[in-house]
């Protein structure tokens, strides 16, 4: 019987599933203590797909709507001039236009590459870190008034961890928002191995709504709140669960602008989707408490 590698828990095969990049199946296994999933065999060192947006433009223009419609919900929790700490934060893209909205942004990113996009693409409006959330210095302060983790808790190796090192971070009565694909959705039980949001070399973790909130209570966060909704991926993980060649994100550029279209026209369906508490994204608002 396979062990958990979080609670040491009996685990059973969740699912056989392939990724993006069309390799061998790869098991999907589920805790039966803890409910969460996780990747049976060893997690490769597959690059992540291009983040980087050119700086102006129609796609600069369009990305930038579809990122302020995502992150609503950290602006809504965050006070006017608020200290956001965006954990994970990639090339930069949420964190500049947090900041752009007028807030006080810290970009929190291990990966050298990726952090020096942050850093050329911020310039002086936000301050990034380039190292894992449980390595980031202490800072003067009653800590900061929300953190976002979006479609980051997935790849760690050590999720329980990172999210503590967060809340450490944040000020009394300070918010978390966390964003990540819904193992539970109806994506993930019609399409099984083939849903998009497994990434098998990529994704450690896999979470429903439950094993999230469970997982979030066991880090010490209180007033846990855990929605489904489209997300960044939306409707991307629909259409490229259905043809998984056509993501732009690995296909040649021609290709890619098929698989742009397919996902415009699924986009109804997605909405739907959605409108069923069905969404292919998890998001999660959490507090910390006075302990």
């Amino acid at each position: 019987m396979v062990r958990c590698p979080r609670c040491a828990g009996d685990a059973t095969t969740w699912v056989d599933a392939r990724d993006r990049h069309q390799g061998g199946r790869h098991r999907i296994q589920r805790c039966l203590r803890c409910g969460v999933g996780f990747a049976a065999e060893p997690i490769s060192q597959t690059a992540a797909a291009p983040t980087a947006l050119p700086a102006t433009g129609l796609l600069r223009r369009a990305a930038d709507a579809i990122l302020t419609a995502e992150f609503r919900a950290v602006i809504d929790v965050t006070p006017p001039g608020g200290s956001i700490l965006d954990v994970g934060a990639g090339s930069g893209n949420r964190a500049l236009l947090l900041a752009r909205a007028g807030h006080i942004v810290s970009a929190v990113e291990p990966d050298a590459r990726e952090a020096e996009e942050a850093r050329r693409q911020l310039g002086m409006q936000a301050t990034v870190h380039q190292c894992p959330i449980e390595d980031l210095p202490a800072t003067e302060g009653p800590g900061y008034d929300t953190a976002v983790m979006s479609h980051v808790l997935e790849h760690l190796v050590d999720a329980d961890a990172a999210l503590r090192a967060t809340r450490t971070r944040l000020r009394i009565g300070g918010t978390l928002v966390v964003m990540v694909p819904n193992a539970g959705g109806i994506e993930a039980r019609a399409f099984r191995g083939r849903w998009h949001g497994w990434e098998p070399t990529r994704h450690r973790w896999h979470y429903t709504a439950p094993t999230l909130r469970h997982v979030l209570a066991g880090s010490g966060y209180e007033q846990i709140e855990v929605r489904v909704v489209g997300g960044w991926r939306y409707p991307a993980t629909l259409a490229f669960s259905i043809a998984p060649g056509l993501d732009p994100q690995i296909a040649r550029p021609g290709v890619g602008r098929v698989g742009r279209a397919i996902t415009m026209a699924l986009a109804p369906l997605a909405v739907l989707e959605v409108m069923a508490g069905a969404g292919p994204q998890l998001v999660a608002t959490a507090r910390r408490g006075p302990g």
